[in-house]
């Protein structure tokens, strides 16, 4: 899926969940900074209208909610 960069954040995958009859998606992106070299991953969550959504997995990275990792 191409997902547009935004806000130096580059897309690296995505897990979706459903609950309640709506579907969540769980976002992983890379953080490359300002100079283009970073590697820290940034994780993201929102709801969507269907999976596989590239426009709907751009707003989920600009404006949804920040998770971190959970412990294993």
């Amino acid at each position: 899926m191409q997902v547009p960069m935004v806000n130096n954040l580059q897309f690296s995958r995505v897990d979706y969940r459903a609950s309640m009859n709506k579907i969540y998606a769980f976002v992983t992106c890379i953080d490359v900074g300002m100079n283009g070299k970073g590697k820290t991953k940034a994780r993201y969550w929102g709801e969507v209208s269907a999976r596989d959504n590239a426009n709907e997995i751009e707003n989920v990275i600009g404006y949804g909610a920040k998770w971190d990792k959970l412990p294993c």
